[in-house]
């Protein structure tokens, strides 16, 4: 049985909120074990036990950590940007009908880091511990932005601009702006996604909805928190299928499907 918390949660969104839900139960454990270690009630601290070290032989001493340590973050503001880039861009991985590919980026992405950090510190040789999802972060947007380069997002004070641009400027700002010892993992993750992700690149580009407005979509959703549950969430997978390829992605069934949960809409609100 599903906790009750994720019951209310369409299947689509389930992954990246149970995503989201272990790196900030882990985030709460570590801060209460680190206060807990500085007042010497327990004898160390739990980060110590999920960070990846850089040297082999410590790896050896806690084999767990290439895992673990997608999940820890050390400081708040880290965890919470790295929460938004996973909620944003698993939201867009999500859409392309397969809803657990999120997770399964997500975990490439780490495990790509971490050999990537292994590897980097084999050849120059450091004492640093790496935590962080930046690796697993940075896989999920490579991969949005392959499977839909020119899914049109709206910023604020800019306008219009396709995923792919907004994916390949946070990617240059991660190496750039943070490198250091964790250069090696970011890349790594950046691979681990594109990799990933070309042999479901759509054989045609993306296109922005054109006869399917923002609009559409909002009375759309409007209409469906009046609806049975089942359609809602039929109607959120069509939507996010169309956010993400276009209408023309849909099949004549769907199509034709969605007319229809869309008339009993209609019909129950008036």
């Amino acid at each position: 049985m599903k906790p009750l918390v994720f019951q209310s949660i369409s299947p689509q969104r389930r992954p990246v909120a149970i995503l989201i839900a272990v790196n900030v139960v882990i985030f709460l454990l570590c801060f209460i074990g680190q206060l807990l270690a500085s007042r010497h009630i327990i004898p160390f601290s739990p980060q110590t036990l999920l960070g990846l070290p850089s040297s082999l032989t410590a790896l050896a001493a806690v084999p767990w950590t290439p895992l673990t340590y997608m999940f820890v973050h050390t400081d708040i503001l880290h965890l919470i940007f790295n929460m938004l880039w996973l909620f944003w861009f698993g939201e867009i991985i999500a859409a392309d009908r397969t809803p657990r590919r999120t997770i399964a980026v997500y975990f490439a992405g780490g495990l790509a880091g971490a050999a990537a950090y292994i590897i980097f510190s084999l050849i120059r040789v450091s004492s640093h511990t790496l935590f962080g999802a930046s690796a697993s972060i940075l896989a999920l947007m490579a991969y949005a932005a392959v499977i839909a380069p020119n899914f049109p997002v709206r910023l604020v004070f800019i306008g219009v601009i396709k995923l792919k641009w907004i994916a390949l400027a946070c990617t240059l700002l991660a190496f750039v702006g943070i490198g250091g010892s964790s250069l090696p993992a970011h890349i790594g993750g950046s691979l681990a996604g594109l990799i990933f992700a070309l042999p479901r690149r759509h054989t045609k580009p993306s296109t922005p909805i054109a006869r399917f407005t923002n609009t559409d979509v909002r009375r759309f959703k409007k209409a469906a928190r009046h609806s049975a549950k089942s359609d809602q969430e039929r109607l959120d997978v069509l939507l996010d299928k169309i956010r993400l390829s276009g209408f023309d992605s849909l099949s004549p069934r769907e199509k034709e499907e969605i007319k229809l949960i869309s008339r009993r809409m209609e019909n129950h609100k008036q």
